[in-house]
């Protein structure tokens, strides 16, 4: 799947535009009958602005795993999220999934100020477990364990009902 989104936009008390333009692809390559290699990338920017209210967000709940939620609000930038599933059938409408996956994500974040600052990476590496009970669509018990690599070494515990994407 190939998505564009255009979102013209204007902050009405401060008199600004805000526009914002993303680019997502995600894809499933089945390797075996029970194991998929998925990939989601991200593509996203705002235009120029020293609002730095006028920006975008990535950290652990969209984007790297181990990345602060709260620190870097960006102009522009992307992330690449890769993932090796493997599920066990537990019972007829059970599964145990194993994942192993890796994050990637460069990103143009602003100052205080709303200056630019200069582009950042953040990778990371990590596994999880998911219990699917395939009666339910899009809803599982998951957790996974990242560890950061850049900016800095973290480690990230993270529990969801849903898939990471």
């Amino acid at each position: 799947r190939i998505a564009l989104e255009l979102r013209p936009g204007y902050f009405l008390g401060a008199n600004q535009e805000r526009h914002e333009i993303r680019l997502r692809y995600l894809q499933a390559i089945p390797l075996a009958p029970m194991t998929v290699f998925m990939i989601n990338a991200v593509g996203e920017a705002v235009n120029q602005s020293r609002n730095p209210n006028h920006s975008l967000l990535i950290g652990s709940i969209a984007g790297v795993r181990g990345l602060s939620d709260n620190l870097y609000r960006n102009r522009a930038q992307t992330y690449t999220n890769l993932e090796l599933r493997h599920a066990i059938q537990l019972a007829p409408r059970w599964a145990l999934q194993g994942v192993l996956f890796s994050d990637v994500g460069g990103f143009q974040s602003f100052t205080e100020t709303g200056a630019l600052r200069d582009w950042q990476v953040a990778v990371n590496v990590g596994a999880g477990v998911r219990i699917v009970p395939t009666f339910l669509a899009n809803t599982l018990f998951r957790v996974d364990l990242a560890y950061l690599i850049e900016p800095r070494a973290d480690t990230l515990l993270q529990f969801g009902i849903t898939q990471y994407f």
